[in-house]
């Protein structure tokens, strides 16, 4: 999982990120697709929150421009 002042990233077992509204709590606002189906382990934000790079079960990095 990943927090940025606005939103909550979470990875998930079928590669695939949910991206939620931290004011909204519940609501979904997307859903990022990894392209595998390898379980999303870790993942951080850079320190503008305008990149997300995620660790997969079987040792993919990837790096996405969020803005």
């Amino acid at each position: 999982m990943a927090i940025s002042s606005d939103l909550i990233y979470m990875g998930c077992k079928a590669g695939s990120v949910e991206i939620w509204d931290r004011k909204k709590q519940q609501s979904r606002v997307e859903i990022l697709q990894t392209g595998t189906n390898d379980k999303v382990l870790c993942m951080a934000l850079n320190a503008n929150e305008d990149v997300l790079v995620i660790g997969t079960s079987t040792g993919q990095i990837q790096a996405w421009g969020l803005s």
